[in-house]
């Protein structure tokens, strides 16, 4: 699948996964978004599951994948995004609803419900960009490696240096071929 111009895989990579959501549970505003109700107490609001239609939180996400429930990194990934989501939307006008802390938010000793969710997210975006990242980096090691073991026209193994040649001649041919053009 396709998430940003990055072919992800198809298979759940559980354990990259899962390393990502400790890591956001593990982090100093992690405890509001850890296990579904720590947000709506935290903002105590009454009326929660009538303002936020799909609640979603890190400790569901850590079950979910333990278990094996997601099917797509498209799936996980919308997850994670829904639970910072919905702290940003519960939240996005802090005076809107009443909290336990507004006194302490007031004197900016601590952070909104809401600007801990946008941290949380650019934690996560950012940790979720490094893994495609990898994952592209390595999947274009494992083709090449294929590539290089596969038998030629001639029944050689293309070596790295043939690899190179290769393509050190596409890239001369471009630049002759854009030269005639001038």
């Amino acid at each position: 699948e396709v998430i940003g111009e990055v072919n992800l895989p198809t298979e759940i990579p559980k354990e990259q996964c899962l390393a990502i959501v400790k890591l956001l549970m593990r982090h100093e505003h992690g405890w509001v978004f850890s296990r579904h109700g720590n947000l709506p107490l935290l903002c105590d609001i009454l009326g929660y599951l009538e303002t936020v239609k799909n609640p979603m939180d890190l400790g569901t996400i850590k079950m979910k994948l333990e278990s094996g429930r997601y099917h797509s990194m498209e799936d996980f990934d919308a997850d994670v995004r829904l639970t910072f989501d919905n702290g940003i939307f519960l939240t996005h006008n802090d005076e809107k609803y009443p909290t336990i802390f507004n006194k302490l938010y007031t004197a900016k000793k601590y952070p909104t419900p809401s600007n801990m969710a946008r941290v949380l997210k650019e934690v996560y975006i950012s940790e979720y960009t490094l893994f495609q990242t990898r994952f592209t980096r390595e999947k274009a090691q494992d083709n090449m490696e294929k590539k290089m073991n596969e038998p030629t026209a001639t029944g050689f193994k293309v070596s790295i240096l043939d690899e190179a040649i290769r393509c050190s001649l596409i890239s001369v041919k471009k630049q002759l071929s854009e030269g005639n053009q001038d």
